[in-house]
């Protein structure tokens, strides 16, 4: 279930996904015309209509992007936030397990990405906050990944900015490859 809010994610997310091999996508505000369907900060209480259909249609998760797609978060199957704080987390515990190297995010995300990075041999740094900060940091630290905690991946392997569909496939790969039913 993808929450689009009536951005470009309606067109770019449901196509990635498609690649992807996901069988059955629904896209809620899939009306490219910019007139955001809620405010479209990709916060819970912004939400509600998308945890309120993963929950009643039992999708699997939610995804939900901002109007410029460099932002993400997930929804639980249960509807359930699993939120934008731990979507950096989670695709980096994956990346970091399959290419050792330091990390980055601002100094107003979780310390979990520290925690991940330092449990899977790297080295965390801390930036100041906004992403030319993350990123000046990501180079002069010659970081694997990094982001900040509202849900903004950045992958140098793929380019320097924040990028929600980077992180969705990654997400997915983390879920593909772990041992979890």
């Amino acid at each position: 279930m993808v929450d689009a809010v009536n951005s470009t994610g309606a067109i770019f997310v449901p196509a990635l996904l498609k690649a992807l091999g996901v069988k059955e996508v629904t896209t809620l505000f899939d009306d490219v015309s910019g007139k955001f369907a809620h405010n479209p900060e990709p916060l819970p209480e912004n939400l509600t209509a998308l945890s309120n259909e993963v929950d009643k249609s039992q999708a699997d998760f939610g995804i939900a992007v901002d109007p410029d797609v460099d932002r993400l978060c997930f929804v639980c199957e249960d509807g359930s936030m699993f939120g934008e704080e731990y979507t950096l987390v989670a695709v980096s515990d994956y990346v970091l397990k399959h290419r050792k190297g330091n990390s980055v995010s601002n100094m107003s995300s979780t310390q979990a990405l520290k925690d991940i990075t330092i449990k899977n041999g790297g080295e965390y740094y801390p930036s100041a906050v906004g992403e030319v900060n993350v990123v000046n940091k990501m180079k002069a630290v010659n970081a694997v990944i990094g982001g900040e905690g509202n849900g903004g991946i950045i992958v140098p392997d793929f380019h320097y900015g924040r990028d929600a569909l980077i992180g969705i496939g990654l997400f997915l790969s983390h879920l593909a490859h772990s041992k979890r039913p």
